[in-house]
């Protein structure tokens, strides 16, 4: 979000979080010299709440097969019941009463073998030398029965591993433009509503489900950002409807700068007009409504997928904070979501960089170049749902910027990216998918405390989304990506709750707009303490930790 003198301005919020004693982050400072700069130089502790899915460690969030306790059987355990079975003698045939459910299942087939040994086949082999036919059926007859008693054998002392289950992916989209003008957001300048509609706004969804119980929902939303408040009304009425656990949804906003006002979010922007208030409560009640409705649509559309992920790049990002030598992160991830016969059903990708190649001047609504990307997809692919992702770009801009043409422009640099990665080979995404939540506390200079919450998001194979909420700066994604060099990895800010900017250590002790101005735009009164970058990496690792296991 931005003020006249800062187009693009947004804020940030706090959490803390346990330090992880396993993980030794590589500061950000130490890593700033190996990262890619700007384009026109170079491409390049306090309590937290957890919410986990598929977390083995955590009982309550998962269903346990329990084994029998041998100690319950009074053969094993005589004073536990006084009317004891009697002792056999070893000589003594076991009656079948007395037999376990496994000697009763095998018996059968350890008579089959042995009496195949004994008098071969019921059909010997045909051929002149009945000798022969003899001892090929009883060989054919004994390899059956030994292979038929190690299936069951091994089938009830579940040895075999399962096979490996199909992804399922469902897709859906929800018009969100609004019916009248509104109050619009992203720049303090605007003293009026909007005029018109430049282009549908929309919030889309992906399902995907790994065929073993793991489960995720995507949410890509244009819009300037979602409160905590609004975030959380939408998992609570899905989790009602759905049964979706909260870390298995993940509410990523476009930050366009040509979007509604939603209720909760840059809230000093917004009109002293009661009127203008009332259409800005009744759009977010709408929006809250929609999202549920989205979401449960994905689910209704699952179907069997396969899943492929990778990178491209783009160029027209840069660091606003200082051009020529600071750092940018110019990689696009994309995630392919196939049909079984090859046909693209779902195209999601990611760029850093902010939504403001339309300026404060501009009053029709519009996605910015993150709408016209997903536009454009979407006719180059038919039958496709494209799904933009705002990554870490609270302090990236596109360049150059102030005219439609130009969100155009840097729309189709995007989208051709996308395109041409997409019909490339990538590589599969497989395997057991798990979730993890943590919301965590940032702390402020003047002791105040923000919630922020942190997200994983893995499959085995092939892809891993972190998630942070707010404006968080590009530095956090070349860090993890450091930091987790084996992993496939997408990392997404403006997720969950848009807060305030959420600076790196370096940031926030060079100042600035990002560093600390940028809040009273949040309500916020005091930039963050200094272990702000130390805290979100924390949480970071204690998200990763769990869905690695």
């Amino acid at each position: 979000m931005s003020g006249k003198a800062n187009p693009g301005l947004d804020t940030s919020h706090t959490t803390a979080t346990s330090p992880i004693s396993a993980l030794a982050p590589r500061p950000i400072n130490s890593i700033c010299s190996s990262i890619p700069m700007n384009a026109k130089t170079a491409q390049g502790t306090s309590s937290s709440r957890n919410y986990i899915a598929d977390q083995p460690h955590l009982p309550s969030q998962i269903t346990e097969t329990k084994q029998p306790n041998i100690d319950s059987n009074p053969d094993s355990n005589p004073g536990s019941n006084p009317t004891r079975t009697p002792e056999r003698t070893p000589s003594e045939p076991r009656a079948n009463s007395m037999r376990t459910p496994f000697e009763l299942s095998v018996a059968p087939i350890r008579t089959y073998v042995l009496r195949t040994w004994i008098t071969g086949p019921a059909n010997s082999l045909p051929g002149r030398n009945w000798r022969m036919n003899c001892a090929c059926g009883r060989f054919a007859g004994v390899a059956s029965g030994v292979m038929l008693y190690t299936l069951i054998l091994t089938l009830l002392l579940g040895g075999i591993p399962a096979v490996a289950a199909a992804p399922r992916a469902g897709v859906a989209r929800i018009d969100i433009t609004p019916k009248e003008p509104v109050w619009m957001s992203g720049y303090a300048a605007r003293k009026r509503p909007s005029t018109g509609v430049q282009m549908p706004i929309q919030a889309k969804a992906l399902a995907l489900e790994d065929g073993r119980g793991g489960r995720v929902v995507l949410v890509s939303v244009d819009i300037i950002g979602l409160s905590a408040a609004l975030s959380d009304r939408v998992a609570a009425e899905v989790a009602s409807k759905y049964k979706l656990e909260r870390s298995q949804l993940v509410l990523n906003s476009s930050h366009t700068h040509t979007g509604p006002m939603v209720d909760g979010n840059l809230s000093p922007m917004a009109p002293s007009d009661e009127a203008e208030l009332a259409k800005i409560r009744a759009y977010t009640n709408t929006l809250a409504e929609k999202l549920v409705t989205v979401i449960g649509a994905s689910l209704g559309d699952l179907a069997p997928a396969r899943l492929h992920f990778d990178y491209g790049e783009a160029g027209f990002a840069i660091n606003r904070r200082k051009r020529e030598i600071a750092p940018v992160d110019h990689r696009v991830p994309v995630l392919r979501v196939s049909a079984p016969n090859g046909q693209i059903r779902a195209l999601l990708f990611g760029y850093a960089c902010h939504n403001t190649t339309l300026t404060a001047e501009f009053l029709e609504i519009s996605g910015d170049y993150a709408g016209y990307a997903q536009a454009q997809l979407e006719k180059e692919f038919p039958g496709a749902t494209a799904l933009f992702f705002m990554l870490c770009g609270g302090d990236q801009n596109p360049e150059p910027r102030s005219r439609r043409e130009l969100a155009e422009k840097h729309g189709g640099e995007l989208a051709r990216e996308v395109a041409r990665i997409a019909r490339t080979p990538m590589e599969p995404v497989e395997g057991r998918l798990r979730t993890a939540l943590q919301l965590t506390r940032l702390v402020l200079s003047n002791m105040k405390q923000v919630n922020y919450p942190v997200q994983a998001v893995r499959f085995e194979k092939g892809f891993t989304l972190i998630t942070l909420g707010g404006e968080v700066v590009v530095d956090y994604a070349l860090k993890f990506t450091a930091q987790y060099p084996r992993e496939r990895l997408m990392v997404a800010g403006y997720s969950n709750d848009v807060m305030c900017y959420i600076p790196s250590l370096r940031i926030l002790r060079e100042g600035g707009y990002e560093g600390g101005d940028s809040m009273k735009w949040y309500n916020l009164d005091a930039p963050f303490a200094e272990d702000v970058e130390e805290r979100v990496t924390a949480s970071v690792a204690a998200v990763m930790e769990r869905v690695r296991k």
